[in-house]
């Protein structure tokens, strides 16, 4: 989904299984950053970009809202 406030991506990702995982999300366009947000869609820390993808560590039921600048 697009931001509310600019032309950022929106992303929302969650743990179904009730268990911690790792997970890596490959991204197949540039992004000139990648940032977890809260819900408000509000920057709380910004996530390194390696080869495309972002490395993700996930509770029990956690869900994460990544807010994609797009650019190179």
């Amino acid at each position: 989904n697009q931001a509310e406030d600019d032309d950022d991506v929106i992303v929302r990702l969650y743990e179904a299984t009730g268990g911690s995982v790792d997970a890596t999300l490959s991204l197949n366009f540039p992004v000139a950053a990648v940032s977890e947000a809260d819900l408000m869609e509000n920057v709380l820390t910004g996530l390194d970009v390696v080869d495309g993808a972002v490395r993700l560590s996930f509770t029990p039921f956690e869900i994460k809202t990544l807010r994609l600048e797009l650019g190179a």
